[in-house]
């Protein structure tokens, strides 16, 4: 079983000066889906318009970071722009993940804005039956 926190994104201190100064953050949070089977955990994750060297992917302990950025150009009206709703900017979003997993067999696959990241349970976290005799 995983037990799923997804931490809002995290600021930078130039990103929390212009939260506090009321400008636009630029950091938004895709959405996930968390698939949890008996041999494996998938992530899959819609961040498309990434760049696939812009995206980092991280173990540390029990825990599953996804970080990615997305550039874009200035759009003013003096570019042509006069509404501008497609989100840009950096995103962080982290899992627990309250199973053994074989750290050294994680793989990342990133196709038509998709990233989906899947992680191998170790052979401890795969149920197995065993059967008991009763005397």
């Amino acid at each position: 079983m995983i037990v799923n926190y997804s931490q809002r994104p995290r600021l930078d201190g130039d990103q929390l000066l212009e939260r506090l100064l009321g400008r636009q953050d630029n950091i938004f949070s895709p959405p996930v889906d968390i698939k949890d089977s008996e041999s494996e955990v998938v992530f899959t994750i819609d961040i498309p318009g990434m760049q696939q060297e812009n995206i980092q992917i991280e173990i540390t302990g029990d825990t599953l970071s996804v970080r990615a950025q997305r550039e874009t150009e200035a759009k003013t009206n003096a570019n042509g722009y006069v509404q501008v709703e497609r989100s840009w900017g950096t995103f962080q979003r982290s899992f627990s993940i309250n199973v053994p997993i074989k750290t050294d067999q994680v793989k990342a696959h990133y196709k038509d804005g998709v990233l989906t990241v899947r992680l191998p349970k170790a052979d401890e976290a795969t149920p197995k039956r065993v059967d008991i005799s009763i005397d």
